[in-house]
């Protein structure tokens, strides 16, 4: 009976466990983000730029744990391409636009402008980072930079609807026509110099960069740089199509793009890697990625803006990056083993163990929950 019992518990805590939420969603039916990048959280609050199907109308949202405010005061028109970026900094909200320079709300519900009647170089804006007394700010062929005292510039060409801008130590870091830069207040350094560069993130003193192998090509690769814009000594090169966005939260880098028709979903922490498994909606237009609480939020394809809790799911597949895989290499054998059992594939979907070694030819396609016992006779 003891057993019974024991087992029936058992079963009722799996169920609960795979019965939790993924991916929900933040917005009311009706609304959706036209512009990936028209929303911005700082973890708590989140802002964005919302279109209602219903009424055909685009509304200002601030969302404050599921209770959501509409923002009427707005001295500029919304919709039609006017927003392109939103930036939360000191519980202020930055509007990028087009034409009428940074609208800035202020929690107070005060709007302030920054245009270029009063420091900018252009009223067309791409990217923002906003410290105690500094502001840096991109039009479309200037890196504007307020020192705390005065305006200073800096010329360069973008062509990106909406350029990320990263602060990291002592510099910023961002990206142009050419490449991905560095500022460190004086000097501007390209540091990967090339065109096909999508979305980037630091984390833990290494460059994510996402870019084509071939210049317009839909496919992409994520790959692994120095923060000084060498090639990193880690091999990731993990392939995704369109563009990725990552972000961190509590010492963790969220990546999240699709490969081919299937959406992925990427954790790194302390030097592995893990694939989310069982994402339901589409990320392919993502282009920004926000942390908020415990988790990240995104927009989908088709607009939606989805609240995606790792946390509530724990089946990660362990992916092939620096210490969490090894290869077996014996008797012209070349076979992946990974530390949390899984063994003789990639866990994406490339059969790895290969007989003879560099024969290309793969007799086993995966295998798991195995235990190897190596041993050596005399």
């Amino acid at each position: 009976m003891k057993k019974l019992l024991l087992t029936t518990i058992t079963f009722i805590i799996v169920l609960v466990s795979f019965g939790q939420i993924l991916e929900t969603d933040i917005l009311p039916e009706a609304f959706k983000i036209n512009k990936s990048r028209e929303f911005c959280s700082d973890g708590d609050v989140m802002h964005a730029i919302v279109y209602d199907t219903d009424h055909h109308k685009y509304s200002y949202l601030k969302i404050t744990n599921k209770n959501y405010e509409f923002i009427d005061n707005i001295p500029y028109a919304l919709g039609g391409g006017k927003t392109y970026g939103m930036e939360i900094f000191d519980n202020n909200c930055y509007h990028l636009t087009r034409k009428e320079g940074v609208r800035i709300y202020k929690q107070n519900g005060i709007w302030n402008s920054l245009t270029k009647y009063n420091g900018l170089h252009s009223g067309s804006i791409y990217g923002l980072y906003k410290e105690t007394n500094k502001l840096y700010v991109i039009s479309k062929d200037t890196l504007n930079y307020f020192d705390g005292y005065a305006w200073n510039y800096l010329y360069f060409d973008t062509d990106n609807d909406y350029v990320k801008i990263q602060k990291y130590k002592e510099k910023i870091y961002f990206f142009g026509d050419l490449g991905l830069y560095s500022f460190d207040g004086n000097n501007l350094d390209l540091l990967i110099p090339k065109s096909n560069i999508y979305s980037f993130n630091i984390f833990e003193d290494k460059l994510y960069v996402s870019l084509s192998t071939q210049f317009n090509s839909s496919e992409k690769d994520l790959s692994i740089y120095n923060i000084d814009g060498s090639p990193s000594s880690v091999n990731l090169n993990y392939p995704i199509s369109e563009e990725t966005t990552a972000c961190s939260l509590n010492d963790t880098l969220y990546i999240l793009g699709n490969y081919g028709t299937i959406s992925k979903g990427l954790c790194i922490k302390n030097d592995e890697i893990v694939q989310i498994q069982h994402l339901t909606n589409s990320y392919k237009a993502c282009k920004k990625i926000n942390r908020f609480k415990n988790g990240v939020m995104a927009r989908t394809f088709e607009g939606k803006l989805i609240y995606i809790n790792p946390s509530n799911y724990d089946d990660f597949a362990s992916l092939q990056f620096d210490k969490t895989y090894r290869n077996l290499d014996i008797n012209q054998v070349d076979a992946y083993y990974m530390h949390k059992g899984q063994m003789f594939w990639d866990n994406i979907e490339k059969a790895r163990y290969e007989v003879p070694k560099g024969s290309g030819k793969t007799s086993i396609f995966a295998g798991g929950c195995m235990v190897f016992w190596l041993g050596r006779i005399g």
